[in-house]
């Protein structure tokens, strides 16, 4: 940990673990900038209050693994706090990291950009830009820590076959193969389960549909 600047620090080689002691997070540095008005003000109560905004820096890393019995490695990893009052309102910038994702159905890596705001805390305000291949999808929105909230989706293509094993696994689709284009959806929670709505075009769709031990091949 070194002073990288007028209230500013920086932590160098970041690494946050499971609790099997497997890495979930890695940094080549990560920056946090103090606000002094505020280090002053809630410097007994809250001193997390004094952090304005963090910056996680390029070649960060995020691993996601979700274990053949649903549990994710992170489950558990940030214990509750018995504090009912919000301390924590920065807002944490993401340039340049890898996000990767392993399920049983599959292994999947992403380049993530964007920003996570606490002004809101216990709602999260979000900018996010997920990357892969050639293939771009922004997620904008408001989540709280219920899941509550909107999410907007917005992309100008995504390659279907990508994502085949998740869809065959959730769904009764098999074999998909195809593009959507020009997507724009919304994702909201109000507290009675999520709803989407919006548009988007599928092209060269190729799918196999199973119902009991029937299948219907769709092209």
């Amino acid at each position: 940990v070194r002073l990288s600047g007028f209230m500013e620090v920086t932590a160098e080689d970041v690494e946050l673990k499971d609790k099997s002691g497997a890495v979930v997070f890695v940094a080549p540095q990560v920056s946090v900038r103090i606000s002094l008005f505020d280090l002053i003000r809630h410097y007994s109560d809250a001193p997390l209050r004094a952090v304005s905004s963090i910056e996680v820096g390029k070649g960060s890393k995020v691993f996601f693994h979700r274990y053949e019995n649903k549990d994710w490695n992170v489950h558990g990893l940030l214990k509750p706090s018995a504090d009912t009052q919000p301390a924590f309102f920065a807002r944490t910038y993401i340039s340049g990291a890898m996000v990767s994702l392993v399920m049983p159905e599959g292994q999947w890596l992403f380049d993530l950009s964007g920003y996570v705001d606490a002004v809101a805390n216990p709602a999260f305000d979000f900018d996010l830009l997920l990357k892969q291949g050639k293939d771009k999808i922004s997620f904008i929105g408001r989540l709280d820590s219920n899941g509550q909230g909107t999410v907007r989706s917005v992309a100008d293509s995504v390659d279907l076959a990508e994502f085949s094993p998740l869809l065959q696994e959730y769904t009764d689709l098999q074999d998909l193969q195809g593009f959507v284009k020009n997507l724009r959806l919304v994702w909201e929670n109000k507290g009675a389960g999520g709803n989407f709505d919006g548009d988007l075009m599928l092209v060269v769709v190729k799918v196999r549909y199973s119902y009991g031990e029937d299948s219907l091949q769709l092209d």
